[in-house]
């Protein structure tokens, strides 16, 4: 039952791709973005590329404070639910990532899922939430909107990018249509960008 709901929400995902944009490559898009020498640092809550991990570690405890950072339960990252047009509560956990030891920050990799996730509960589908995901981050940050870069994987047909001069936020929904994995990145300083697949 469980892989007839999954092969359903893969189904829709190909659909919703056709709903971003899709008037010029990938390619054509971050050649253009780059070129404007134009910074997009913001990530999210007030975190931001070029943050150094100390500034984080403490950025972080104060937002534990107010209550709206808490630990993941086995303390590898930062936890805290995302306002915006989502149908029901998510999550999101995320932990920066640095090219050298207390570098600024290049990187920050998130998953973001449903609180409540059920597999037999539409609301919760992945379509759901790769769609209020790219709305979420299109009204935060203005610009661009998404576009999907297709997947030879089989079971994952799109990725979903929006790039805004040197910051690439990329949109993976994962194998099992629980959750979608985000890598925020600043292609001006990132030495190894995450690969995006095939166009």
């Amino acid at each position: 039952m469980r892989s007839i709901f999954f092969l359903a929400n893969l189904f829709l995902i190909g659909i919703l791709s056709n709903g971003c944009s899709k008037e010029q490559s990938y390619d054509a898009i971050a050649r253009y973005e780059l070129s404007r020498n134009e910074r997009f640092d913001t990530l999210i809550y007030g975190i931001h590329f070029g943050m150094v991990y100390q500034d984080f570690y403490d950025y972080c405890f104060q937002m534990n404070q107010k209550g709206i950072f808490m630990p993941k339960p086995d303390e590898s990252g930062v936890r805290t639910v995302l306002d915006g047009p989502f149908n029901a509560p998510v999550v999101l956990e995320f932990f920066p990532m640095a090219q050298v030891t207390d570098g600024p920050i290049v990187k920050l990799s998130a998953t973001l899922r449903y609180k409540d996730f059920s597999f037999y509960d539409r609301r919760y589908s992945i379509e759901n939430l790769a769609r209020e995901a790219m709305l979420y981050f299109e009204q935060e940050y203005g610009g661009r909107k998404f576009i999907a870069v297709p997947q030879k994987d089989k079971l994952i047909k799109n990725y979903f990018v929006k790039l805004d001069g040197n910051r690439r936020v990329t949109l993976m929904p994962s194998p099992d249509g629980a959750a979608l994995k985000i890598m925020f990145e600043d292609l001006s300083r990132v030495v190894n960008p995450m690969p995006l697949g095939i166009e």
